[in-house]
């Protein structure tokens, strides 16, 4: 996939609190962002997201650091599946109209197994 278009592949999980205030289950991830490792060696830190990497699929987290050999810090890259977003910095335009946007899908797939389930219950009464 292109490097442009792997922005879409960078969704992660709202916290409760955030899924509730916004209506949406998941939004891209930012730099600047705070996130919440929910996996792996470094579960349950938190810290804002410094940089995005698209082209490996991983995000680097101010608070998740390892040592090298020669004692000195870096980053260590985490997978953006393994994060919940616990604060969102900055809603702007574009992502106002990516949560509308998810809104009305989630509306319109709520609709759509609603009729589904509706009509499949019609039919088991017509057929007895």
């Amino acid at each position: 996939m292109p490097l442009h278009r792997r922005g879409s592949q960078f969704n992660a999980k709202l916290e409760k609190s955030l899924s509730e205030q916004y209506d949406v289950k998941r939004l891209p991830i930012r730099v600047n962002d705070h996130v919440r490792v929910t996996a792996g060696q470094f579960k349950e830190l938190e810290g804002k997201v410094l940089g995005i990497d698209r082209k490996a699929y991983k995000i680097t987290v101010e608070e998740i650091t390892k040592e090298k050999a020669d004692g000195s810090l870096h980053y260590y890259p985490i997978h953006p599946s393994k994060v919940i977003i616990t604060k969102l910095v900055d809603v702007d335009k574009r992502r106002q109209q990516i949560i509308e946007r998810r809104k009305i899908a989630a509306r319109e797939a709520e609709t759509d197994r609603r009729l589904a389930e509706e009509s499949k219950a019609a039919g088991k009464k017509r057929g007895k």
